[in-house]
């Protein structure tokens, strides 16, 4: 059964994964964004599979409104490292990012922050 954590996806259970660093198999950041901060509402998600950009879900993945931050585009979230834009989800709309998280107890506690993120 899936438990809502962010309004983006549900949220499941699932098995701790290692932390590895984010795929490098998409499309570098436009050069206009390089650099770029921006200012979002941030939420977690756990939910295991594909991307929208075909990578799997793991660490370093980050849900994005692409019409917003392109898929492919690398960034530095404060509080959780060095991502990579490559889902989407129906409820990540506008300046709203979802993080891909191990467990939904990291998801209840990362909950809903406003931050300001970079581009790269």
């Amino acid at each position: 059964t899936a438990t809502a954590v962010s309004p983006a996806r549900p949220a499941v259970a699932s098995t701790p994964a290692v932390a590895a660093p984010a795929p490098a198999t998409v499309a570098p950041v436009r050069a206009e964004l390089a650099g770029t901060t921006l200012t979002v509402t941030s939420t977690a998600y756990v939910l295991r599979g594909r991307t929208a950009s075909g990578l799997p879900t793991g660490p370093g993945i980050v849900a994005v409104d692409p019409s917003v931050i392109p898929l492919g585009t690398r960034m530095t979230v404060p509080g959780y490292g060095e991502a990579i834009a490559a889902d989407t989800g129906g409820a990540v709309i506008g300046n709203t990012i979802d993080l891909w998280v191990a467990t939904l107890e990291e998801a209840h506690r990362w909950g809903r922050r406003t931050i300001t993120i970079t581009l790269h």
